[in-house]
């Protein structure tokens, strides 16, 4: 489940749609993303000079910075107090190469420190830290 503004262009395009894109940056493309953040609709991706594709199964943007990338088909969703609680599916799960060991397996501690966008304060935290 995620949550999303419920009057912001991405709750939107996922009510219409029911098919979205969740990229997950690391350390290296975070600033672009919080760019990205402040920039509304298509055209965000290339006024920031990001390179993407389109996912076969969403038709959404897969940003090639983003080592890690699920696909989503929406179940349900629910409108509560201004945001869109979505409940989802993942279809397909991108992960970079380098991001495996040699079995396949995911290697945690490449992503040992989730990072968060905390609206309130308007800036990216450290998930387990004080604010």
């Amino acid at each position: 489940m995620i949550g999303v503004v419920a009057r912001e262009n991405a709750a939107e395009q996922i009510k219409q749609y029911q098919k979205f894109t969740v990229n997950i940056s690391d350390e290296t493309s975070m600033l672009a993303m919080e760019q990205a953040g402040f920039i509304s609709h298509q055209e965000k991706l290339e006024r920031l000079g990001v390179h993407y594709e389109i996912s076969e199964r969403t038709q959404t943007p897969i940003l090639d910075a983003c080592p890690l990338v699920l696909d989503y088909r929406v179940d349900r969703i629910v409108e509560e107090d201004g945001i869109c609680h979505i409940f989802a599916k993942i279809l397909e799960r991108l992960v970079a190469p380098e991001l495996l060991d040699e079995k396949g397996h995911f290697k945690n501690q490449l992503f040992a420190q989730p990072i968060s966008w905390e609206m309130d304060i308007s800036a990216f935290i450290a998930i387990w830290t004080s604010v």
